[in-house]
């Protein structure tokens, strides 16, 4: 475990943020991610939704 402020601020054992990884990203790196001590972020690029997309 190593202890910083950004530790504190998102509450995790390690100050490493994963990113999402556009259209690629899916919840199983998240999850990975978070399990092993870190902020796992889901990517939402490529996901359309007619209701929130106009065009």
């Amino acid at each position: 475990m190593i202890k910083s402020r950004l530790c504190d601020l998102i509450e995790t054992r390690y100050p490493i943020i994963q990113a999402g990884m556009g259209p690629f990203s899916n919840n199983n790196l998240a999850v990975a991610a978070a399990n092993a001590g870190v902020l796992g972020l889901l990517s939402t690029s490529g996901i359309v939704d007619s209701k929130t997309q106009p065009w």
